[in-house]
């Protein structure tokens, strides 16, 4: 007569069953990995979603002997686990407590330090210095720029210089900021309550691009020139046609000019002001109404990315429509002051363009964040073994 499995286990005697679990639980320390993620019921479509990779990027793990040992480190966390290496020797066994994760500050370049590096002779000890110090994320923006750069092998050696500038398997594509926007806001609708970081952004299309070293056809960086024109256009006619109506308003004395960007953020940031009206209409979703000014108090207060956009039209339109004319100088492009949306997500930011960098550093300064925006060439000089003299120019590779 058959009987449950379990009511047999339960009639064994205790020792016996003990020893059975010492033989079992042997096995399963001397199990491959995907066997052991069997064994504790883990399927790999759960460590896909816990690790936010593909199904076959776990499976190639489990059939290779020559990973990371780091991408194992990921993958056993997942599994609420911990790899514990050793090293067996004459005297003894030995921890190996090298391969712990050590978390590096995060920095991203933007387009034009991957133009200057990719000029720069001493370049690769550069590189090298920055990998060892740092964990690098590329952006969309930068692989886009670089998408419309028109002559063919510049654009391949300036994606050669970002597959350099990949620090492993921990480099991340960030997707466009716009994308970044849209499922930031997507989680808030579902959790209002959710952690803005465990909200995943990166772009595994353009990562594979990156390390597969795929080419860029004439064709679609055209196609790409065109596109960023028009987004530009976009962009400045946003602003085109406020200047006069600003001016008015000061003659009059209707209003008092402000006198720095801070002044302006501060003047609409009250209750039914222009900053919520504008951000109601940024966050609103297709084919929805606008969401009440509450709602996006609260997204702005617990979504540093959101902020950070919002301030970027602010500061936008203090240098080009209100800033006194004789004073205001060339304003940053909108891609440049758009990578706002990114800075929140690294501790340092660098960049090779003045009016960019001083615009990003009143974003912080505005937003409260805790980055730093660097010059390319004070960050060059801390990691090169040949600094530049005043008013030198990196030789350019030949």
């Amino acid at each position: 007569m058959d009987q449950n499995f379990k009511a047999l286990q339960a009639k064994v005697f205790p020792e016996v069953q003990g020893q059975s679990e010492d033989k079992a639980n042997q096995v399963i320390r001397e199990m491959a990995l995907d066997e052991l993620q069997g064994a504790l019921d883990q399927t790999q479509q759960q460590l896909t979603e816990d690790l936010h990779v593909n199904q076959a990027d776990i499976s190639k793990v489990n059939f290779r002997s020559d990973v990371y040992i780091s991408t194992h480190c990921k993958i056993i966390e997942a599994m609420r686990g911990q790899l514990d290496v050793r090293a067996m020797l004459p005297d003894g066994i030995f921890s190996i407590n090298r391969f712990e994760k050590v978390r590096r500050p995060v920095i991203i370049l933007d387009t034009s330090v991957i133009n200057r590096l990719a000029e720069d002779k001493n370049a690769d000890p550069i590189i090298s210095g920055l990998k060892s110090v740092y964990a690098v994320r590329l952006t969309a923006t930068n692989l886009d720029e670089i998408c419309a750069t028109p002559n063919g092998n510049g654009r391949a050696h300036l994606l050669d210089v970002c597959k350099g500038l990949r620090t492993g398997e921990d480099t991340q594509v960030l997707q466009p900021f716009g994308e970044i926007v849209k499922a930031l806001i997507a989680e808030f609708e579902r959790n209002p309550a959710y952690d803005w970081r465990s909200v995943r952004v990166s772009l595994p299309e353009y990562e594979r691009m990156l390390a597969m070293g795929e080419l860029i056809s004439d064709e679609l960086s055209r196609t790409q020139r065109v596109f960023a024109e028009r987004q530009g256009a976009q962009f400045e006619e946003m602003f085109s046609t406020a200047r006069p109506h600003f001016e008015d308003l000061f003659r009059s004395g209707t209003e008092m000019r402000p006198s720095s960007p801070a002044d302006l953020v501060s003047r609409l940031r009250v209750r039914g002001g222009a900053f919520w009206s504008f951000g109601m209409e940024l966050y609103r979703r297709e084919g929805e109404p606008p969401p009440v000014e509450e709602k996006v108090r609260k997204f702005v207060d617990s979504c540093p990315p959101f902020h950070a956009l919002l301030l970027a039209f602010c500061v936008a339109q203090y240098h080009r429509c209100i800033q006194q004319a004789q004073k205001a100088k060339k304003p940053a492009g909108g891609n440049d002051l758009l990578m706002a949306v990114y800075l929140p997500y690294c501790e340092e930011f660098v960049s090779d363009d003045r009016d960019q960098q001083n615009r990003l550093r009143e974003i912080v300064s505005l937003a409260k964040l805790p980055v730093k925006v660097r010059w390319y060439r004070e960050f060059r000089d801390s990691l090169s073994p040949i600094p530049l003299k005043h008013n030198q120019k990196p030789e350019k590779r030949r």
